[in-house]
């Protein structure tokens, strides 16, 4: 292997290292449901063994001396997401810390390289060239990778401030329709306090009539009216309104009544 196929390896193998670290730093932060056995593939991914035992923690995974305990009684168990968390960094801690050891030793190598090879300085300089061709190739897919994320994440965000948007207008919409239903509302309970005025007006009226024939007559028409107005006019919400309001319209707004049951100005 020469010099700079050499250099080249020691470059992608300390690269290939970082990134394994970061998708394992991803991984841990990742906010999602994580299931039991999901946990028991994720830690056999980073090396560990998987042991079955007749104890309070039946499942544990072993690297070595470290003996971590997996909750959950089945495999279909889904962790808290504090729980994951917790589990999941204590199973990639000793991966980590051997991944940390890996790139030191190879960025040691790396900067001892020339040294070691007696390198010209226009070799070396070659060398490096190429090297921080390698990281800025590095360095370009990871922004492609930021912007893609950042326009992903603006999208989602538009979409979201739009149905946000779309909501807050049926509500304006459904609050003046109520709005408007109150109002048709109230005017149809002006309505009937002055049809109920004026019946009682005539109710009044019939049972002055001194003549019997007559007066039973005329209230027989009343009843009929009475029975109409009762039936198709006023609702049960109607009734009540009217009588809650009965009698502040009759005192503040409407003729006195004597004792005889006519009316007169006050």
């Amino acid at each position: 292997m020469s010099d700079e196929e050499e250099l080249g390896y020691l470059i992608k193998r300390r690269n290939e290292i970082i990134e394994q670290q970061r998708n394992i730093q991803a991984i841990i932060q990742a906010p999602r449901n994580w299931r039991k056995r999901d946990i028991l593939r994720q830690a056999k991914e980073w090396g560990w063994e998987i042991v079955q035992r007749r104890a309070r923690h039946s499942t544990q995974a072993v690297r070595g001396d470290l003996r971590i305990p997996i909750p959950g009684h089945g495999g279909g168990d889904t962790l808290k997401v504090g729980l994951a968390h917790k589990v999941l960094s204590e199973l990639a801690e000793p991966v980590l810390r051997e991944l940390q050891l890996q790139e030191q030793e190879y960025s040691d190598l790396l900067i001892s390289f020339p040294a070691n090879r007696g390198i010209s300085f226009r070799v070396e300089a070659g060398l490096l060239t190429k090297q921080i061709e390698f990281l800025e190739e590095q360095n370009q897919k990871l922004e492609f990778k930021i912007v893609e994320t950042e326009e992903a994440a603006l999208s989602l965000l538009t979409e979201k401030e739009l149905e946000n948007q779309r909501l807050a207008n049926r509500m304006r919409e459904l609050v003046e329709e109520q709005l408007q239903a109150q109002e048709v509302l109230g005017h149809a309970i002006v309505a009937l306090k002055q049809l109920k005025h004026l019946f009682d007006q005539l109710q009044n009226a019939v049972n002055q009539i001194p003549i019997l024939w007559v007066k039973s007559l005329l209230q027989s028409y009343l009843n009929n009216i009475k029975s109409v107005f009762e039936t198709n006019l006023l609702s049960a919400g109607s009734r009540k309104l009217l009588q809650e309001k009965e009698q502040e319209s009759y005192q503040g707004k409407l003729p006195q009544e004597n004792n005889h049951g006519s009316h007169r100005e006050s």
